[in-house]
C-alpha cells in the first residue's frame, strides 16, 4: 500500500514453492488492490512442472500475478513451452552477462526465441551488451525490462540510457536502489515523477553527478581484524567437535576448512564466506553460527570461513 502511494504500480518478490507464493500474492491483493501488479521470481526453484501447475491455476485465480520469471532452470526449455502453453501466466527468461559462472550467456535469448518458450526478457549487463540482448528481442518483437544488482546511482543512471534507447524495453525495470539504500551516492537522486516512471538524466555523460562526500563518508565501511575473527572462529570450532584443515594459499594468511560429519547424516552443507574483499558480514555471521553451535541433527557441516584472505587483509 505505501509504495502504491508512492507511485509504484508493480513489485517482484523471489520464493520457492514451500514459501506460499499463492498467499503472498493474495496478501499483496488485499493491501494494494487488484490493479497493482506482482512478477513471482523463483530463481529457477519451481523445478517440475507437474508441481507447478496447481499453484499456476491458483495464482490465475488471485489474478495479480503479471509476470513469471525463471520458474524453472533455463536449459529445460521444452518445459518452458509446456508451461507456457499451459498457463495464461506470461513467462519471462532472466539473461545477465555478470551470470557468465552460472552459464547464463547472449546465446539463450536466440534459443528460447527460437523454441517459443518465453514471452518477456530481463536483461541486464554493460550497456552495450543490453543493448544487443535488446536489439535480439526487438527482432522477435518481444518486451524486455532492464534487470538489476540492487545497484548505487551510477549504474541505475546508466540503466536509465539503455532502457530509453531501446524500442521494446517497455516493461518495469529495476530501478529502485534509493529505496532501500540509505545513500546511492548521487548528489541529486534519480528523478521519479510519482507515476512510475524515472527521468533520463539530461546532464552531461550520464546525467549525474558523484557525491563525492558520499563517497568519502562510505568508503571506509565497516572493518574487522580478519586474523583476529579467524581465531575466534577456529576456538568457538574446535570446542563444538569440528575439525580443522590449512590449506595451501599462497597469501600470508591461513586458508582454513572446516567439517563436521554426522553420525547419520541426512544432509550435507558447505559454507563459504569472505570471497568479496572486505565485508565483514560474511565471516562475522559463520562465527556467530559456530558460537551458537544450534545446527540441527543428521547434517553434516563443511565451512570455509574466509576464501579471500588478501583481498580481506
Amino acid at each position: 500500500g505505501e509504495f502504491k502511494e508512492m507511485g509504484y504500480d508493480c513489485l517482484k518478490f523471489k520464493g520457492s514453492l514451500e514459501e506460499s507464493p499463492v498467499d503472498v500474492c493474495q496478501a499483496i491483493k488485499n493491501c494494494a488492490g487488484d490493479d497493482f501488479r506482482v512478477i513471482i521470481d523463483p530463481n529457477a526453484r519451481w523445478e517440475r512442472p507437474a508441481e507447478i501447475l496447481p499453484f499456476l491455476e491458483r495464482l490465475e485465480e488471485v489474478g495479480n500475478v503479471w509476470i513469471l520469471e525463471d520458474p524453472i532452470p533455463r536449459w529445460d526449455l521444452r518445459n518452458w513451452r509446456h508451461l507456457r502453453r499451459k498457463s495464461s501466466i506470461p513467462l519471462a527468461l532472466h539473461t545477465a552477462i555478470p551470470y557468465a559462472e552460472l552459464f547464463q550467456k547472449p546465446q539463450d535469448v536466440i534459443l528460447a526465441i527460437q523454441e517459443e518458450a518465453v514471452d518477456y526478457f530481463n536483461f541486464n549487463g554493460p550497456m552495450a551488451w543490453v543493448q544487443k540482448l535488446g536489439n535480439i528481442a526487438e527482432v522477435a518483437n518481444m518486451p524486455f525490462w532492464h534487470g538489476s544488482e540492487v545497484d548505487l546511482g551510477l549504474l541505475e543512471a546508466s540503466y536509465l540510457h539503455v532502457a530509453a534507447a531501446s524500442k521494446l524495453c517497455t516493461l518495469p525495470s529495476d530501478i529502485f536502489g534509493r529505496l532501500i539504500r540509505e545513500h546511492d551516492l548521487l548528489a541529486e537522486p534519480l528523478t521519479f515523477d510519482g507515476k512510475g516512471n524515472f527521468m533520463v538524466p539530461t546532464g552531461p555523460g550520464l546525467g549525474v553527478e558523484l557525491d563525492e562526500k558520499a563517497v568519502t563518508r562510505y568508503a571506509g565501511g565497516d572493518t574487522i581484524n580478519i586474523d583476529d575473527v579467524l581465531q575466534r572462529t577456529l576456538a568457538a570450532a574446535q570446542a563444538h567437535g569440528w575439525s580443522v584443515a590449512n590449506f595451501p594459499s599462497g597469501g600470508d594468511l591461513p586458508l582454513y576448512g572446516l567439517q563436521r560429519l554426522a553420525t547419520e547424516p541426512r544432509l550435507t552443507v558447505y559454507i563459504s564466506t569472505g570471497i568479496h574483499g572486505d565485508e565483514p558480514a560474511g565471516p562475522l555471521a559463520v562465527l556467530g553460527l559456530i558460537e551458537a553451535n544450534a545446527w540441527p541433527s543428521g547434517v553434516s557441516l563443511f565451512a570455509c570461513p574466509c576464501l579471500n584472505q588478501i583481498g580481506r587483509a
